[in-house]
């Protein structure tokens, strides 16, 4: 089974885990083909939604955190 590679953004490839994909059999129905196309094609979209939403909650996690740490200093000021 060939190996099969995701890029994430930001994370460098290494030159082991690239290869080139290897030639399809003539034997292949291409309904066979499409579907599996079709298949990475959805896979690649899952992949890029996946690193949004990490973005997306790493942000939310940062906004939370100096939120936190605003409220103790408001806190600090407040009581003597």
């Amino acid at each position: 089974m060939p190996e099969v590679d995701f890029h994430v953004p930001g994370r460098a490839r290494s030159q082991e885990s690239v290869q080139s994909a290897p030639r399809e059999p003539a034997s292949t129905p291409q309904a066979l083909t499409s579907t599996l196309e079709h298949i990475v094609g959805q896979l690649d979209v899952l992949t890029q939604t996946v690193c949004i939403l990490e973005q997306r909650l790493t942000l939310t996690e940062d906004k939370l955190k100096q939120c936190l740490e605003n409220q103790q200093l408001i806190m600090q000021r407040v009581t003597p």
